[in-house]
């Protein structure tokens, strides 16, 4: 198919998007153009879900490929290369490739060849046998690692020692993951050391390296929840509310304003993952009271409809605050 490059008020737009576009001198000529896609934090073809639990305390180091232009169950796409598999604590991500990250390592799987990569230099954040690192946001040059009390940064290209943006405002473990275009967002989870739940919504930028600052309080206080960005809002979905069990709330929170979240949907479950489409909210796995599911749910962003069911994961799988990676 034909790909057409527009100049529009000197903006560079291919097919109606806007794209960077770059000379690079070629010796003996006038050079050539080099088009660079946009970052995406929202997938626009797959959704990447690594490894986790195996509903009760059985790990698997598969890893699953969801399709968010149709509506079918999920392919296999291979397998982690480290035991950590079943540790794994979701994942950062780039344009082309996704950065899984557990409690004492990182390891980068490549979109385009469909494989995982060993081991990563691994930043300082997560060595530390009692980090509990989770996947955190991401930008298209840095991930983002959330610690119960602490938050850092590591680049995507040089896998380098990474940068402590210090500590959060309150720790918060197993927290939902959000994205704007300019922060990155965590909400709820559990409290310092284990000990209370959460109703914070905290953020922080990612123009400067600076520690998350309270923004905003979730209308409910659960755990183990997961998180999905449209351009103007985050979720935060399912959740434990400590010994009352799985919780099914979706909760609405405005990146522009700052404010509380509100319930808007209900429909997921606890210990699930919370993934990103253009579009569109995903959420797979995850248990309801004592049942697991392998479902995969999806709701629209564009209007505050009821979650609906549109596909299975292959393995039945719980892990709290993981966020999938976008292709």
């Amino acid at each position: 198919s034909s790909t057409t490059l527009t100049l529009a008020n000197v903006l560079p737009l291919i097919n109606g998007t806007l794209v960077d576009v770059r000379h690079l001198p070629v010796s003996g000529s006038e050079g050539e153009l080099e088009v660079v896609a946009p970052y995406g934090y929202r997938a626009s073809n797959f959704l990447y879900q690594f490894g986790g639990i195996r509903f009760i305390n059985d790990g698997t180091d598969t890893i699953e490929k969801i399709s968010v232009t149709s509506d079918t169950d999920a392919t296999d796409a291979g397998e982690l290369s480290s035991v950590f598999g079943p540790g794994a604590r979701g994942a950062c991500h780039s344009n082309e490739d996704a950065f899984v990250i557990f409690d004492l390592a990182i390891q980068k799987f490549s979109y385009a060849s469909g494989t995982a990569g060993s081991e990563l230099s691994t930043p300082y954040a997560v060595r530390s046998p009692t980090s509990y690192t989770r996947s955190g946001a991401s930008t298209g040059t840095v991930g983002y690692l959330q610690k119960e009390s602490t938050i850092s940064k590591f680049p995507f290209a040089s896998h380098g020692e990474g940068i402590s943006l210090g500590n959060r405002v309150q720790g918060q473990g197993e927290a939902a993951v959000g994205v704007s275009e300019t922060h990155g967002y965590y909400s709820g989870g559990e409290g310092p050391n284990a000990i209370g739940i959460s109703d914070m919504i905290q953020k922080h930028p990612f123009s400067s390296d600076v520690s998350t600052s309270d923004i905003a309080e979730l209308a409910n206080s659960y755990t183990d929840r997961a998180g999905s960005s449209s351009e103007t809002h985050g979720y935060v979905m399912g959740g434990e509310a400590g010994n009352s069990g799985s919780r099914s709330d979706i909760e609405k929170f405005s990146f522009a304003s700052d404010s509380n979240s509100v319930n808007q949907l209900t429909g997921a479950r606890m210990m699930g993952y919370g993934g990103s489409a253009e579009g569109f909210g995903y959420y797979a796995g995850g248990v309801t009271g004592n049942t697991a599911s392998r479902a995969i749910s999806k709701f629209p962003f564009s209007a505050d409809t009821a979650i609906s069911n549109v596909g299975n994961l292959n393995e039945f799988k719980i892990r709290g605050g993981q966020h999938m990676a976008s292709d």
